[in-house]
């Protein structure tokens, strides 16, 4: 059932970060709720998308190299990525830092994760879900070279065996 819900939460980022206008997830039917109309994962997982990205505008896929998708919004002049590794079935766990404070990590299902901010660095660890990151007011180019950097950065210490930080 997690993994319904990922892929439901994917496709839907997907498609609003692919500059789609809307979504009906009602044909959805069994992915959303079960026979007696019981709510889902990816019932949970499509609230959560609607409360992080809400009312903001997309500004489109972020190119973060291969192995992860990402898509930037923007609401009120503060900057939204939606994030996943392509292998989402596989990706460990791994500390991700980034150098920004302040930094907001929401997972799949609402929960905020914990965000270790320092120095004018935030450090969290991320394994195979979608996650939203708020990393406040940035430029789109500030914001992507951001999340390369710290995917990069990701990707060596999975490189080297060493998720943790």
């Amino acid at each position: 059932e997690i993994r319904q819900a990922q892929y439901v939460a994917r496709m839907y980022v997907t498609l609003l970060g692919e500059g789609g206008i809307g979504y009906n997830y009602h044909m959805l039917g069994g992915l959303v709720q079960d026979a007696k109309n019981n709510p889902k994962l990816a019932l949970s997982a499509l609230h959560t998308m609607m409360r992080q990205l809400g009312n903001s505008k997309s500004l489109g896929p972020i190119d973060l190299r291969e192995g992860y998708i990402g898509y930037l919004f923007e609401d009120q002049g503060q900057m939204i990525a939606a994030l996943w590794p392509t292998d989402a079935e596989y990706s460990l766990p791994t500390a991700v830092s980034l150098p920004r404070a302040n930094v907001q990590v929401t997972d799949l299902f609402g929960r905020i994760l914990h965000v270790q901010s320092s120095q004018n660095q935030s450090r969290f660890d991320w394994g195979r879900e979608l996650i939203y990151v708020r990393l406040g007011k940035l430029s789109r180019p500030q914001a992507a070279d951001l999340l390369r950097e710290a995917i990069q950065k990701k990707k060596e210490k999975l490189a080297l065996g060493r998720p943790s930080l």
